[in-house]
């Protein structure tokens, strides 16, 4: 912003400012500033899903959503979060049966099950501890498992030794 040559002070004043209150420029600019818009999709905790997925995708910031525990007390996904793992689902069975799947490899204490208040989707979603979606995909713990065991343990095959 601080240019030293003529012409880079032109394009600063001619091009660059008058497009900065634009709000498609400002929202850019916020979702740089605040990293509310990286996504990891393709990295290896969110590996490539097929690109006709509608919605959110593995490796995408999962929204903030008003949440019910196993208590059935309210809380919101980002606060219950707090460095784990959630299972987001419907229904609480459905998210407590995928949540034990994930404990089992994930730890007991690293993992949370919850639905949200609003219904949200038929799908079942793992979130990361940092807030952005592992797994997502129809209720079925054994799809989740074999997610989690290529994820954790890449090198292992089915033949070779734990």
């Amino acid at each position: 912003m601080l240019p030293h040559t003529p012409w880079k002070r032109l394009v600063r004043d001619r091009v660059v400012l008058p497009v900065v209150p634009l709000p498609a420029v400002q929202r850019r600019l916020w979702l740089a500033a605040s990293q509310l818009g990286i996504s990891y999709r393709g990295g290896p905790l969110a590996p490539a899903v097929h690109r006709w997925m509608p919605g959110l995708r593995p490796g995408d910031r999962m929204p903030d959503l008003a949440c019910r525990g196993l208590d059935g007390g309210r809380t919101m996904l980002h606060a219950a979060i707090g460095g784990r793992w959630v299972v987001l689902a419907g229904e609480m069975d459905v998210a407590v049966r995928h949540a034990r799947v994930a404990a089992e490899q994930l730890g007991e204490e690293m993992v949370v099950a919850l639905t949200p208040v609003e219904p949200y989707s038929r799908e079942v979603v793992l979130i990361r501890p940092d807030g952005h979606i592992g797994w997502r995909g129809r209720p079925a713990p054994d799809r989740l498992m074999a997610w989690l065991n290529q994820v954790l343990w890449p090198a292992r095959t089915p033949w070779s030794p734990a």
